[in-house]
């Protein structure tokens, strides 16, 4: 049975020369963790879509800066609608808090209450 045999893949070595040229350890290992990511499915589809959309903004580069004006405008509702609900929610957050409050203070004034009437009657 031959080396290697039974495993996923080849191990891949960054060379310690390329074309004459020395190639620092850490470039090396840089490049050997930008491999091992490459492997990856997500990384690979987000590195194929940069590549297009550059590639598309290299060829029309006005419908880029429209479509690019669209997404900030967009985000920018985003933004603005995270902000409202944010408020709202802290809105809500605070009345909870003092209706929280007045039902406790509520409870311990019934409570003394019937603490005042059991020892006026005992």
């Amino acid at each position: 049975m031959a080396k290697g045999d039974g495993k996923k893949g080849k191990k891949v070595k960054i060379p310690k020369r390329i074309a004459g040229v020395k190639i620092s350890k850490a470039v090396r290992q840089a490049g050997k963790s930008a491999l091992k990511l490459a492997e990856k499915p997500a990384v690979s589809e987000t590195v194929a879509a940069a590549l297009l959309a550059a590639a598309a903004a290299l060829r029309d580069p006005p419908a880029t800066k429209r479509s690019a004006a669209a997404a900030a405008d967009a985000a920018e509702e985003a933004g603005q609608e995270a902000i409202r609900l944010g408020d709202s929610l802290r809105r809500l957050a605070i009345d909870m808090a003092r209706r929280t409050l007045d039902a406790w203070e509520a409870a311990d004034s019934k409570a003394r209450e019937a603490e005042d009437k059991e020892a006026g009657n005992g």
